[in-house]
């Protein structure tokens, strides 16, 4: 064991302006992440924006629009105890910047046909250890259509993915060009006033990006000699069905279940560290998921919950036998959060987090957080909020080689203008 810290903040504006014949919303951000372990101290700080307008129109004709844009702009430096790596200094960063440019337009013919034509553009540039720069490009023609109980958009996504290998030593690489074309279908019926079944069939490519892995896990150092690429992925296929609705007020539900093919998909792994044990790491395979999910709501009253329950069975297709060095997903993890309104501004609730074990190159067991919530409303626009978790003082290995044995708490400030 050792002494480290995972300390994660967050803030941000979000606002929205409704016009007459349309909606604009928009926002900014920061995120930061400081990290420490035996070996590594981090510092990563981005800035996030995102902007968004559409129409809001009930016309029988007319054109419809929904354009949206995000970026965010970080830098990530880090410091090393071990006695070849350099010490921190502002040459040891790595800065990137993200953009994309996402939405959809087309004639609305009726209240029950459009022709829109879907489009996304997105770009990840690298700069100070990394000099490189990736991205796609997609076109989404589709037709939508509702006929009786049915509502149905045909559609098909064409992609094409550019940049990257011009750091040859390092990432990204971005040398995994793979397909052009993918299904983009959608069907749902309406079986009942309150009951909704649904279908899709879709895929796509995946531009994996450095921030990308820090979500997926805090403490991994996607750079240097432990490097992982940040390649591209290929959704072949995710096909799936579900129905969701609600009986009554206070209950809310939707079951889905479906499978999904990657070509080139990121899974987590480990690297062997000289002295003992792994470091975290992520590697590229074909590999299968068929998955399921149970949801549900309950308000009830000053009484909340909201559950979820997934299933997830994944499969590495040119390795059965698992010699990719790869951890498969949980099969099975819970969650569910409550809150009971004791006062107009004071609440307070349970929370509970569980997954099986993670199997594999190596075995990473399964956990129960068990955590509590609170918070008060000072007035009208100011609020105050206090979470902890791993009141069990458990064994927690939420990000694989890294273990929560002690209590977290996390605090927050609301404003609402």
């Amino acid at each position: 064991s050792f002494f480290g810290y995972d300390a994660v903040t967050s803030a941000g504006f979000d606002g929205r302006y409704n016009f007459e014949k349309a909606i604009l919303s928009f926002g900014i951000g920061y995120k930061g992440l400081m990290t420490r372990d035996t070996l590594f101290r981090r510092a990563y700080n981005a800035f996030d924006f995102n902007a968004r307008i559409r129409s809001n129109r009930n016309d029988d004709k007319y054109i419809f629009y929904d354009v949206a844009i995000d970026g965010r702009f970080g830098s990530d430096g880090r410091s090393t105890t071990i006695p070849y790596y350099p010490t921190y200094d502002p040459e040891a960063k790595l800065n990137e910047g993200l953009f994309s440019l996402k939405g959809e337009a087309g004639p609305v013919l009726s209240r029950s046909q459009s022709v829109l034509l879907g489009f996304e553009a997105q770009t990840c540039s690298y700069s100070n250890m990394i000099e490189d720069n990736a991205g796609k490009l997609a076109l989404i023609p589709k037709y939508r259509f509702t006929t009786g109980k049915w509502d149905l958009s045909l559609g098909v996504r064409v992609e094409k993915l550019f940049g990257g290998g011009k750091t040859e030593d390092a990432m990204p690489h971005h040398d995994y060009r793979g397909n052009w074309i993918f299904p983009e279908v959608h069907a749902t019926y309406l079986a009942s006033e309150n009951i909704q079944l649904y279908a899709s069939a879709t895929g796509g490519n995946r531009v994996n990006t450095y921030s990308s892995f820090l979500e997926r896990h805090h403490f991994i150092q996607a750079y240097d000699y432990m490097a992982v690429k940040m390649d591209n992925s290929v959704e072949k296929i995710d096909a799936r069905i579900g129905v969701k609705g609600n009986l009554g007020s206070k209950f809310q539900f939707e079951l889905d279940g479906g499978a999904s093919v990657h070509e080139n998909g990121l899974f987590d792994s480990g690297m062997l560290f000289f002295s003992g044990g792994y470091l975290p790491a992520v590697g590229y395979a074909d590999y299968s998921v068929i998955y399921a999910d149970a949801l549900m709501g309950l308000h009830a009253g000053d009484f909340r919950m909201d559950a979820g329950v997934h299933f997830r069975n994944m499969s590495f297709l040119d390795d059965p036998d698992n010699d990719v060095h790869g951890l498969l997903l949980p099969r099975l993890t819970f969650d569910v959060r409550t809150a009971y309104d004791f006062t107009s501004r004071l609440y307070a609730g349970i929370n509970v987090m569980a997954a099986t074990a993670r199997t594999g190159f190596v075995r990473i067991p399964g956990y129960l957080d068990l955590g509590l919530t609170a918070g008060y409303k000072l007035n009208r626009k100011l609020g105050v909020w206090l979470e902890s978790g791993n009141l069990l003082c458990e064994n927690i290995q939420r990000y694989p080689f890294y273990s929560e044995k002690d209590l977290w708490i996390t605090a927050g400030i609301t404003l609402n203008l």
